[in-house]
């Protein structure tokens, strides 16, 4: 599951593929609320077939993912309580030198 918190980014580099490639300008500034985030975990855990799969991938994307650091750590809370029985659960983020400490 890909997760786009927003496309927000702490650069302003002219060959950001991510913002030129914003055809609605009114996502630029977006940020994706938890309860959006919930949602969508959700429907992709409630939809997994269990039996084609080993784990869980939740790729962090954007702009800068790691810009809202509290939406980020309550992400991360809510998928570290998901329990799917047998699965393992692999987290990656695409950052932009902003760095995150997990506890």
């Amino acid at each position: 599951l890909y997760i786009l918190p927003t496309f927000q980014c702490n650069f302003n580099c002219k060959y950001c593929h991510v913002m030129s490639n914003i055809k609605d300008k009114l996502y630029k500034d977006r940020i994706l609320t938890l309860e959006e985030a919930k949602k969508g975990i959700n429907l992709f855990i409630n939809n997994l077939d269990l039996n084609k799969t080993k784990h869980l991938e939740f790729i962090f994307f954007g702009g800068e993912p790691l810009l809202f650091q509290d939406l980020f750590r309550e992400i991360i809370h809510y998928i570290k309580t998901k329990e799917i029985e047998g699965e393992e659960k692999i987290l990656k983020i695409t950052t932009y030198l902003l760095q995150y400490t997990m506890t």
